[in-house]
């Protein structure tokens, strides 16, 4: 799989692609043709817009994802979805100080890595290290009089490890099942945080907008438990 965002137009009709340089601001994010059967690579490795236009500027499709690096984003038509291929994880241990007292925290190096400590100020700092495996975390006060440790694995991704004080136990949060799923729902409630936050979100274009019932209904099920879906049954509009 090649390295950055690669599009393939597996559509009959000759179009035109574009991807945002959020992660790459030297990238070129002008409008590329793409031939049936055709794909090209840009650049990117985090979250980007990735355009699709028809040629005569009629119809366009659009998707804002974050698949990482390798990704592979094939175009099927302006009236299906879009599909993405990736084999990207964070390997990762993502360390919170939740203490309200600066610490430091080392991670064993037996994959790899700088083994030194680093400061995690009071409050709810995190840092995160590039790990793969069984490693142990430990903590220490500013002073060394404490310190604190587990031994954990990230299980080829993203371990979260919630550090609340030395006379408190560590949280640990396993990998999730679904990394992409998750990285999604957060990048949505931080959009909204700081639409909310902002006080001057409104739409574009108010009388274009098209909802979709489905991730209407996913968003609502990870954000209340309860499904729009089954909702709709209940409750007659």
């Amino acid at each position: 799989m090649p390295l950055g965002f690669s599009v393939y137009n597996r559509s009959n009709e000759t179009v035109r692609c574009s991807i945002t340089n959020k992660t790459n601001p030297s990238g070129d994010s002008g409008w590329f043709e793409l031939q049936p059967g055709k794909n090209d690579t840009w650049a990117r490795s985090g979250w980007e817009d990735v355009s699709i236009k028809s040629q005569d500027n009629s119809k366009k499709k659009a998707l804002w994802i974050n698949r990482g690096s390798p990704a592979v984003v094939s175009f099927h038509g302006f009236d299906r979805d879009f599909t993405i291929e990736n084999d990207y994880k964070p390997e990762e241990f993502l360390v919170n100080n939740f203490s309200g007292k600066a610490v430091s925290c080392c991670i064993s190096t037996t994959s790899g890595g700088n083994g030194a400590w680093f400061k995690l100020a009071a409050g709810d700092e995190k840092d995160s290290w590039k790990r793969n495996g069984w490693e142990t975390v430990a903590f220490k006060n500013e002073d060394d009089t404490e310190r604190k440790g587990v031994y954990v694995t990230n299980r080829g991704a993203r371990v979260t490890i919630d550090f609340h004080g030395f006379e408190k136990d560590i949280i640990i949060h396993p990998p999730t099942a679904n990394y992409i799923l998750d990285e999604h729902y957060a990048e949505a409630m931080a959009i909204a945080d700081r639409s909310f936050n902002a006080q001057s979100s409104r739409a574009s274009n108010p009388g274009g907008l098209t909802a979709s019932i489905y991730k209407a209904d996913t968003l609502e099920l990870y954000t209340t438990g309860q499904s729009l879906l089954q909702i709709s049954v209940t409750y007659t509009v």
